[in-house]
């Protein structure tokens, strides 16, 4: 077994459903700062975090279009929208980052065993 196989190997664990686990990172930072800027709104000793809100409305501009309009009637919808459909949002972004960066690339082979 040649050195490039072994070199190879580690790399194949890290797959998580055909795609890279770096893709995982963009939607699970948009919820947890959800989460954070939420709970800044309501716990008192976290209010330092509820402005990250508006941050985090408007890096989600075009899936923060609806929630813009349905704010003022559907206040709960539109904070589960946020955190759902933009979180959502960012995995998308994420997949479409992963296929610019693969493009062309080879696929990843562990090779003979």
């Amino acid at each position: 077994m040649s050195d490039a196989d072994t070199g190879m190997k580690w790399l194949a664990h890290f797959r998580l459903s055909g795609h890279e686990t770096w893709v995982y990172v963009f939607p699970g930072a948009h919820f947890v700062v959800c989460c954070f800027s939420y709970a800044g709104a309501i716990v008192p000793p976290l209010r330092a975090w509820a402005p990250s809100f508006q941050v985090i409305f408007w890096s989600d501009w075009p899936v923060s279009a609806l929630p813009n309009v349905l704010g003022p009637w559907e206040p709960g919808l539109a904070e589960a929208w946020i955190f759902l459909a933009g979180s959502a949002w960012w995995f998308v972004i994420g997949c479409v980052i992963e296929a610019i960066v693969n493009h062309g690339r080879r696929p990843l082979t562990l090779g003979k065993f």
